[in-house]
């Protein structure tokens, strides 16, 4: 009897049929979290430089002085008017801006933007300037990052350090500064 089991057990240990897919089972959790992590880097880029697009566009509005007459004269209309220019996948909700503007360069002093405690911005500001004003605009998103079954099995890892936000969200930022004609 003790040698049938001590037979059963050595054709059990060369037997090879398994082991391509405990294999690819060890390996496939780094290398779908790899995967997604290069998804999410290419997407936050692509989508970081069409908000910086949307943002000049709407900017040469000020920069031409036209702001009032196209009637942008306020945060949400300036709003209003970057998001027309962003491509599917922004939520307007979560697009934040500030046009602050200073007679010349000697009196430059932008203001810090607060968040409060869900990483929302508090104190935006929309003044736009007359002819000859710097005018600084700037635009905020906060972008979903996401990790779905890696997140758990990673213990949070699968966002490799993408987020800078509470929400896990990563905060793309696009700036302008210009002076009006």
């Amino acid at each position: 009897m003790r040698h049938r089991l001590i037979h059963r057990a050595r054709r059990f240990l060369r037997r090879e049929g398994g082991v391509a897919a405990i294999e690819f089972a060890f390996v496939s959790i780094p290398f779908f979290g790899l995967v997604i992590g290069c998804i999410q880097t290419a997407l936050i880029f692509t989508m970081n430089q069409a908000l910086q697009t949307a943002t000049m566009r709407a900017s040469r509005e000020v920069m031409t002085n036209q702001a009032a007459t196209l009637g942008l004269t306020s945060t949400s209309k300036m709003t209003d008017e970057i998001y027309k220019n962003l491509p599917a996948g922004f939520d307007k909700t979560k697009l934040y801006v500030d046009v602050e503007s200073w007679p010349d360069w000697a009196q430059y002093n932008p203001n810090t933007i607060a968040y409060d405690n869900t990483g929302k911005a508090t104190n935006l500001a929309f003044t736009p300037g007359s002819s000859g004003s710097i005018v600084l605009v700037r635009v905020m998103y906060d972008w979903p990052v996401f990790g779905g079954v890696f997140s758990a099995v990673l213990g949070g890892a699968a966002g490799f350090g993408l987020s800078n936000q509470p929400d896990d969200g990563y905060l793309m930022v696009a700036t302008t500064v210009m002076r009006t004609e």
